[in-house]
């Protein structure tokens, strides 16, 4: 295979993901879903994508001014120690208006150290013209 054809692969690749993470909010509205829970169904599919080692489909949830102004190889760094992670739950989601405070309980292994642990991670999401995201801190 060559390489103009593993380009157009991976392009389908990432498409998919954000048809099917945008499906995924949709089916919440389509159903009143609370917002808790569609915010849940986000960040879940937010933490699979790291735990696949998939970076730009983790981005692709991140808030639309977040990726206005840096690609999925600048959100990589941020996200460097989920390549350690074995697992992510969501564990909890508390919202207000427009913001919501996500739980997510990850486990982790550090080979080199022969160890493994689980704690909980805090990140906010944000609702922007009614879709929820991923809020990225300056750093």
């Amino acid at each position: 295979m060559n390489s103009k054809n593993l380009n157009f692969m991976a392009s389908m690749a990432v498409a998919v993901i954000v048809i099917v993470a945008s499906g995924c909010e949709e089916l919440g509205k389509r159903w009143n879903m609370p917002v808790d829970e569609e915010v849940r169904l986000r960040a879940q599919a937010w933490a699979d994508h790291l735990i696949a080692g998939d970076i730009e489909g983790a981005w692709a949830l991140t808030s639309p001014s977040y990726r206005q102004f840096s690609t999925w190889q600048q959100y990589n760094p941020r996200v460097q120690g989920s390549s350690n992670w074995t697992s992510a739950t969501v564990d909890s989601v508390r919202c207000t208006e427009d913001v919501c405070d996500v739980s997510v309980m990850v486990e982790y292994e550090l080979r080199t150290m022969k160890m493994s642990n689980r704690r909980p991670l805090d990140y906010k999401w944000v609702n922007v013209s009614g879709d929820w995201w991923l809020h990225v801190p300056a750093k």
